[in-house]
């Protein structure tokens, strides 16, 4: 894991969830896998990315600034009842 560009943790993971395109288990952010023990605090500028990234990679994403103009950002989720749905927000940079 990685905490303003410099890994602050590591542990080995052989899982690859490409493996399984089938996969419905739930992803959990900020909590346990039971759904407790949730985050008392803020996540900022989080990222999931399908590869595994080396050092280089990570202090480039960190260091990438965005350039003037509009941007978007589209979010997808599934609830656990299997309802999907989208979200897009544009913002403007300067």
């Amino acid at each position: 894991m990685y905490v303003d560009g410099v890994l602050n943790a590591s542990a080995d993971d052989n899982t690859n969830p490409n493996d399984d395109p089938t996969n419905t288990q739930n992803l959990f952010i900020g909590a346990l896998n039971s759904g407790s023990n949730f985050l008392d605090g803020t996540m900022d500028e989080l990222s999931i990315i399908r590869k595994a990234l080396n050092a280089t990679e990570i202090a480039d994403v960190y260091n990438k600034t965005l350039s003037s103009g509009q941007h978007s950002a589209t979010v997808y989720a599934t609830d656990v009842e299997g309802n999907q749905d989208s979200a897009t927000r544009y913002f403007t940079t300067e």
